[in-house]
C-alpha cells in the first residue's frame, strides 16, 4: 500500500468514530477507557499502515515513544485474549481500508475491473 500523508489522520478519524469518541480527545490527557482504547487502536493501525516511527506516532497524540510502544503491546494483548476485541479490530480494519480506497479512484477502478461480470 502506498503511504499517504493523510493516512494517519484518516485512521484516527475512523477509529475514534468507531468508538464514539470525539476527535477532540486525540491530544487531550484523559484516561477514560474508551478514549484510551481509541488512541491505542489508532496508534496500532498507524504503525501497521505507515513507516512512521514510535516518536512520530506519539507526536500525533502528544505522547512519548514509550507510551506508543506500551499501547501497541496492549492492543496485541487484547487482540490475543478477547474475542470481541478481535472482531472490533476486523471491523475497524475494514472501515479503514474502505476509506483509503475511497480516496484512490485508480485503486477502485482496478478493483472493479477484477470483478467485472461482463467479461467473457
Amino acid at each position: 500500500m502506498k503511504e499517504d500523508m493523510t493516512t494517519p489522520l484518516l485512521i484516527i478519524q475512523v477509529v475514534f468514530d468507531y468508538f464514539g469518541v470525539p476527535l477532540f480527545y486525540q491530544r487531550v490527557r484523559n484516561r477514560e477507557r474508551k478514549i484510551v482504547l481509541a488512541r491505542q487502536v489508532s496508534m496500532y493501525y498507524i504503525r501497521q499502515t505507515t513507516k512512521m516511527s514510535y516518536a512520530e506516532i506519539g507526536e500525533k497524540f502528544a505522547l512519548d515513544h514509550a507510551t506508543v510502544i506500551h499501547s501497541l503491546k496492549a492492543v496485541n494483548n487484547f487482540r490475543d485474549t478477547d474475542r470481541q476485541f478481535r472482531s472490533d479490530m476486523v471491523s475497524i480494519c475494514n472501515k479503514i481500508q474502505c476509506k483509503i480506497l475511497e480516496g484512490r479512484p485508480e485503486i477502485n477502478e482496478y478493483a472493479y475491473s477484477q470483478y467485472d461480470t461482463d467479461k467473457t
